[in-house]
């Protein structure tokens, strides 16, 4: 009972990162396509949940929370692998995105570097 009701607040969760990471790692262009499209996927998981408590419960009764729980692990993880978003300027279109990001600084010989931003 505690990892289904953990694993289903996980993916509450998870839910939030996608709408908050959604819209700062997309231009504006795809934004709102893409948001849509996570929201959709997300729907179609929470309508099988309660099919897959009910069929896979009756023959495992473990199995339906040992599957939210992977299910989260794994969403979980995937937020780790995506770029760090914070006092970056939300891009605009995709040749901002493409570009390859550069600063540059004068050392003391007055020669210019570019550095790549990471």
């Amino acid at each position: 009972m505690f990892l289904s009701l953990s694993g289903k607040m996980a993916i509450t969760a998870c839910m939030h990162l996608v709408w908050v990471f959604t819209g700062e790692l997309f231009s504006t262009k795809h934004r709102m396509r893409i948001i849509g499209e996570a929201s959709m996927v997300a729907r179609v998981g929470s309508i099988m949940v309660p099919y897959i408590n009910d069929l896979l419960g009756r023959v495992y009764p473990w199995a339906p929370g040992v599957m939210l729980s992977v299910a989260v692990t794994i969403s979980s993880s995937l937020v780790w692998i995506l770029p760090e978003t914070a006092n970056r300027k939300l891009t605009q279109n995709e040749n901002e995105v493409i570009e390859p990001k550069t600063r540059s600084h004068t050392n003391e010989n007055g020669s210019v570097i570019e550095e790549p931003i990471i």
